[in-house]
């Protein structure tokens, strides 16, 4: 009796591993790779949460909206195309009617488009992140399935125009700046000269200040040389309250910016931009117009 329960577990032990292979053979012979032959220059993301998102590429730079107006960040459009090369298809989970438990309503699906000229290199409808880690759901243009995919797509494709747009306005070199203007309400007219030793010296109102030191100074130079957008507004925007400080600085080869900041009506805390090196204004954090608005006290640092 004891022998024929050996004999009969052992079979069941053998029995479970043989079921256990022949699935995890199914399983490995229903997963299919698509791999796309040639790299897209130009992507198409529609939405109703983001509307329309286009990304092409012209003269090995890529740029974002329909007229290639605003250069993008090439790293965020590599995850894209990383993203739709190659992938794996592990499952189909509906063949259709299950749109919104999927994602895949029109209040929720991304259509994604990649080109290669005018030549569609692949389409489909991305639904929401599945469970799993790195799984989503789509549905092929082609086809009602809906398919379970290796990549967490929605993640990947859910995006803004702010999120692919170059945020610099602009980068100097501190050391090419040789005089700089800073207006305030407050204070007035501050005047920073730099002289051909390259000491720096400090102006309030015209009246020369001994407690404003080079380094001070030197160190807030260092400050505005480079200038981050915090987001982008509506190319026609134009601030309605007045500016807060108004900073200006000219460079060694006669060249000069300005920046303007105006607070965001309502909004403590927020402020635009606008700098005549860039014909879009722009958010700016609290914490950069902070280096950019210094009381006089600050240069004596």
């Amino acid at each position: 009796m004891k022998a024929r329960k050996i004999v009969l577990l052992s079979l069941i032990a053998i029995l479970l591993c043989v079921y256990i292979v022949q699935i995890a053979s199914v399983n490995r012979g229903s997963v299919k790779q698509v791999t796309l032959s040639d790299e897209p220059d130009k992507f198409i993301l529609e939405s109703a949460v983001n509307g329309k998102v286009v990304l092409s590429k012209k003269d090995g730079v890529w740029y974002l909206g329909e007229n290639q107006q605003y250069e993008t960040l090439e790293s965020e459009v590599n995850i894209l195309i990383n993203a739709m090369s190659s992938y794996s298809i592990l499952q189909t989970v509906s063949k259709g009617g299950d749109e919104i438990l999927y994602g895949l309503d029109d209040e929720s699906k991304i259509s994604v488009s990649a080109y290669l000229g005018d030549t569609v290199l692949c389409a489909f409808d991305v639904g929401k992140d599945a469970s799993s880690v790195r799984q989503s759901y789509i549905r092929r243009a082609d086809s009602s399935d809906i398919l379970l995919v290796s990549d967490s797509f929605n993640s990947v494709f859910n995006i803004t125009p702010d999120d692919v747009r170059v945020r610099t306005v602009y980068s100097c070199d501190s050391n090419t700046i040789k005089q700089a203007f800073l207006i305030t309400k407050d204070v007035g007219v501050i005047q920073m000269v730099c002289n051909e030793e390259g000491e720096w010296g400090g102006f309030i109102n015209g009246e020369y200040q001994e407690n404003m030191t080079s380094d001070g100074i030197e160190s807030w130079i260092a400050s505005i040389s480079i200038l981050n957008s915090a987001g982008w507004l509506p190319d026609d925007y134009q601030p309605s309250a007045d500016a807060v400080g108004v900073i200006m600085f000219q460079m060694e080869d006669g060249t000069s910016i300005t920046d303007s900041i105006y607070p965001v009506e309502g909004e403590e805390g927020r402020y635009i931009g606008q700098s005549s090196v860039c014909p879009y204004a722009f958010y700016m954090s609290e914490y950069t117009v902070g280096k950019f608005l210094r009381s006089a006290d600050d240069f004596s640092e």
